[in-house]
């Protein structure tokens, strides 16, 4: 895994302020690229007035409910906003694929499905469930697929108990690796092969309905490539790797789990979790390197407002 530093020069009293802000900024400069991108760009959009309000609220929410609620005197309202990026991916997610005839009006389904036979020679989404599938099979790989929707929480929770600013990097870490992909789910539209399940997975008790009613309910149509959950796995286990080998052993179970499943399930193509690998590794290092320069240059910017204030009550 990549290696994750130190929130760097960050005075630990001003580490959590700072960093927060830094969350902020990059949700709304992915809210307002949406904004702008779907506002000039995506007249074409069935959904268009839907997302553009959706974002409206979303960039009000951050701008002043997250700072009122941040000064709030209830701990549990000052806890939320300390976590209030997890819920909104849901809402970011749906209308990022909503989004995605941007620049398309086809997907590129076509293509990944052919990559896949000619590096595999089969269609592993297909193949895997249909040959070494039963019902008890799919209950259990249908779980790790669930586990996804655990490992964010989860691990950002060990971490706010343990670690409050190492969680601030996790969150913005996390956050990078979303929005990032986001922003190429808009551009490249690839729907997966969910849409061809079909009957193949009938038999599970519990988490195989559960994750069809997700996916009836809470999803939508694209976002396969590269895969976001596994690239955001990939954060999650490189940051539970600080905790202790129990939270690492766990993460690096689900992160394997959901690379599997991803594609068992039907949900990608085994190349979006491959490249999903490659990918988490890459944001999570582009986004190490955003925070600490962010992080660097809000505490040199203090520092000289310090020195010029200190110079000015010389005077």
């Amino acid at each position: 895994m990549a290696a994750i530093h130190s929130p760097g020069t960050l005075e630990p009293s001003r580490t959590g302020g700072r960093a927060r802000e830094l969350i902020d900024l990059l949700t709304i400069l992915y809210v307002v690229l949406v904004l702008l991108g779907v506002g000039v760009f995506g007249k074409a959009i069935p959904n268009r007035t839907t997302i553009l309000l959706i974002h409206a609220a979303l960039l009000f929410t951050v701008c002043f409910l997250v700072p009122l609620a941040r000064r709030s005197s209830w701990s549990v309202i000052r806890f939320l906003a300390d976590w209030y990026p997890i819920p909104l991916y849901a809402f970011m997610y749906s209308a990022a694929n909503l989004s995605n005839t941007l620049f398309f009006t086809s997907t590129f389904d076509p293509f990944f499905r052919d990559l896949d036979r000619m590096l595999f020679g089969v269609e592993p989404s297909f193949f895997l469930a249909r040959r070494l599938g039963s019902p008890f099979l799919h209950e259990v790989v249908h779980a790790l697929y669930f586990s996804y929707y655990v490992l964010i929480p989860g691990v950002g929770g060990v971490l706010y108990a343990r670690d409050r600013s190492l969680f601030q990097r996790y969150l913005f870490c996390v956050c990078f690796a979303f929005y990032v992909s986001y922003l190429v789910y808009i551009v490249l539209p690839v729907h997966g092969p969910h849409g061809l399940r079909g009957d193949d997975f009938r038999g599970g008790a519990l988490f195989v309905p559960l994750m069809d009613f997700i996916y009836a309910h809470a999803e939508t149509a694209g976002g396969a490539f590269p895969s976001s959950h596994v690239a955001v796995a990939v954060v999650c286990a490189a940051f539970a790797r600080r905790q202790g080998r129990a939270l690492f052993a766990a993460s690096l179970i689900s992160l394997a789990g959901i690379v599997f499943s991803t594609v068992y399930c039907r949900y990608h193509y085994a190349v979006d979790s491959i490249a999903g690998l490659a990918w988490g590794l890459l944001l999570l290092r582009l986004g190490g390197l955003v925070f600490d320069r962010a992080s660097s240059c809000a505490t040199g910017s203090s520092a000289r407002s310090r020195t010029r204030s200190r110079t000015s009550l010389g005077r």
